[in-house]
């Protein structure tokens, strides 16, 4: 199940706080090798936007040079120049958005991390390794455990990880709502 599904049954009433926040660590953990997948493929693209960019930058540093030879106020109608430096803001907001969703995976991937490290050491390895994508077969052959005992502290590890983001998810409304109220006696008393 999907969170967007498990905030729907939430809404409807199908299900309690507690189990919409299994679904999502669950999910978390399931999204974690893509992250580091996406991750991997927005650092490329943001070189390659990088360099784009700069080859663009040197094509109009090069028209204008050129065309202020002839222009006294310095200003240039040379449609390559002008190309050039679209391309080049175009590339600038390519990467910005790039560095934005990485941000945004950051930030999953680091709660991912803080709810793991909260684990005891069976918890945590198993995590881990469900984290990194590999099968219970394979988790239980690494710690020489059944498959289903491993599944066991899986649900274990997921119950309290589904505890920690709740206290997570409830100290980031506190800090809301607390900044929130500060900004309002600010405005009402300069008001």
């Amino acid at each position: 199940m999907t969170p967007a599904a498990a905030a729907e049954l939430r809404r409807a009433g199908g299900m309690t706080r507690e189990q919409a926040a299994r679904v999502e660590v669950r999910a978390l953990v399931r999204q974690s090798p893509k992250l580091v997948a996406q991750e991997r493929l927005i650092l490329s693209s943001i070189r390659t936007h990088d360099q784009e960019a700069a080859v663009e930058r040197q094509a109009v540093g090069l028209a204008v040079a050129a065309r202020r030879e002839g222009h006294a106020e310095g200003r240039y109608s040379d449609p390559t120049a002008i190309a050039a430096e679209h391309m080049e803001r175009w590339h600038r907001g390519r990467v910005k958005a790039l560095q934005t969703k990485l941000g945004r995976i950051a930030q999953q991937r680091g709660l991912l991390a803080r709810l793991i490290d909260g684990l005891d050491d069976d918890e945590h390895t198993v995590s881990d390794y469900r984290a990194v994508g590999k099968s219970w077969a394979q988790i239980g052959l690494l710690m020489h455990y059944s498959y289903r005992h491993t599944q066991r502290i899986y649900r274990r590890a997921v119950d309290h990880m589904a505890v920690a983001y709740l206290a997570e998810i409830d100290d980031r409304r506190a800090r809301a709502n607390k900044a929130a109220a500060a900004a309002a006696s600010t405005s009402a008393d300069a008001g």
